[in-house]
């Protein structure tokens, strides 16, 4: 069974600091208005907010608009810039499913599929400001 968001961006943290020591990773910082997005990326002066959601989550479908574009990414050190990172467990998670895009629309059933409609329905997306990221964590026995 899938990990809370958190212990899943923790362990991420863990890989991502392993390169560059130039990066800077850390964990619920604050953006513009006292926000906190999941993780801030700095390099220099840039500061990228990433927002980490499972594909559980009630916000999944306008996350990247309503949350991370509109609440992080104003921060004057993203440059209006931010990355979505959406984890994908696949399609048998007994207690994660993936949350509904509403009545008939269809859902994806691949993490691919899932990256190219949450393009498709976020507006900062289609700008190039946001950068949507799924990340395919389903084991090889349960993308049958």
């Amino acid at each position: 069974k899938p990990y809370k968001e958190e212990r899943c961006r923790d362990h991420l943290l863990g890989l991502l600091r392993q390169g560059s020591n130039k990066v800077v990773y850390e964990v619920e910082v604050h953006e513009a208005d006292d926000k906190e997005a999941d993780i801030g990326c700095t390099v220099g002066q840039l500061r990228l907010p990433i927002e980490v959601k499972g594909q559980w989550h009630p916000e999944l479908w306008t996350g990247a608009d309503n949350q991370l574009n509109k609440l992080y990414a104003q921060d004057w050190r993203a440059e209006g810039r931010g990355i979505y990172l959406v984890l994908w467990f696949g399609l048998r998670t007994d207690n994660k499913k993936l949350k509904s895009r509403g009545r008939e629309k269809l859902n994806p059933t691949t993490a691919d599929q899932l990256k190219e409609m949450l393009i498709e329905s976020s507006q900062a997306a289609k700008t190039g400001k946001i950068e949507i990221i799924v990340i395919d964590t389903a084991r090889v026995n349960d993308k049958d």
